[in-house]
């Protein structure tokens, strides 16, 4: 199962010591929980850096592609999987 982190917490944790702390308490939640943790709006480099040091399992947003039909998905993550492993 998953647990979602809302984009408006992602998008804040930058600029919002609150906003980081509640990000950062739900991925230790989750993680408790046994849940994979999911972060939403991941829209820069630094933000996604930050959500992999505090652990965050997986991350969607437009730093990585904007929303694609189903179709196209597989494809997608063909080529980004292929990219982490060069």
């Amino acid at each position: 199962s998953e647990l979602k982190i809302d984009r408006g917490f992602v998008v804040a944790m930058q600029h919002s010591s609150e906003d980081r702390a509640i990000v950062a308490s739900v991925i230790e939640l989750g993680h408790q929980l046994g849940l994979t943790v999911v972060a939403e709006g991941v829209e820069t480099e630094a933000v996604f850096a930050d959500l992999r040091r505090l652990g965050c399992d997986l991350v969607q947003g437009y730093l990585f592609s904007p929303a694609v039909p189903a179709g196209e998905a597989l494809a997608l993550m063909g080529r980004l999987h292929a990219e982490t492993r060069a």
